[in-house]
């Protein structure tokens, strides 16, 4: 009987855990990150991303999302779940109007981080980047990298309400990155690796920098 009601407690505090952390106010200054960590961090999902292994990959952005964002630790996963809904409502599309439809949930999850965020953004506005981004990094016969890194910097800006032209080194850093990607396909050694990591790190700093 003691046994059993000792689980209910701790079922009971398990659930009241849950729900303060996920309904909980909290308000925190987007703009102090550690950029090293979060280089590292999207290195380590682009791996998982390419080798396919959806389970890492979730655990890996929802640590992002608590890493660059100071997320609580529940709060985290339930961003990473909307993030991670719009990029595969994202890969099974095949034309615009597809593409589209993963906007509900790249708005929900901006919309999620606005609640959290110390300085205000449009949720609305920084998804239809976002989307835009995506959808030029998927068609490289009809766009170049200089228009990846165009829609790089304008995310950013609305994103810190900042002026785009200071995001040109953190764009230009991120695009050589896929590049490099690209350009190996499934032939990526640890060296390659590596460099990526360097190229992240490095845009992620100068991002950092930029905000200060």
């Amino acid at each position: 009987m003691k046994f059993i009601v000792g689980i209910g407690i701790a079922a009971a505090i398990f659930s009241i855990w849950i729900a303060v952390d996920l309904l909980y106010p909290v308000q925190t200054d987007f703009r102090r990150f550690d950029a090293p960590a979060v280089g590292r961090l999207e290195t380590e999902m682009w791996r998982s991303y390419y080798e396919r292994n959806h389970f890492r990959l979730f655990r890996q952005l929802a640590r992002l999302i608590r890493v660059q964002f100071k997320a609580p630790y529940w709060r985290s996963y339930l961003l990473a779940f909307h993030a991670a809904r719009a990029a595969a409502v994202f890969q099974a599309g095949s034309n615009r109007e597809e593409y589209g439809r993963a906007w509900p949930h790249l708005n929900s999850y901006f919309s999620a981080l606005r609640q959290m965020s110390d300085k205000p953004f449009q949720p609305e506005t920084v998804s239809a980047y976002e989307l835009e981004w995506w959808i030029v990094r998927r068609e490289p016969d009809q766009f170049s990298p200089q228009d990846w890194e165009r829609l790089l910097c304008a995310t950013a800006s609305e994103f810190y309400g900042m002026p785009a032209a200071g995001f040109r080194e953190y764009a230009n850093l991120r695009v050589q990155a896929m590049l490099l990607r690209d350009s190996k396909g499934m032939g990526m050694s640890e060296q390659d690796w590596q460099s990526i990591r360097n190229l992240l790190e490095n845009s992620w700093s100068h991002l950092h920098n930029e905000l200060e």
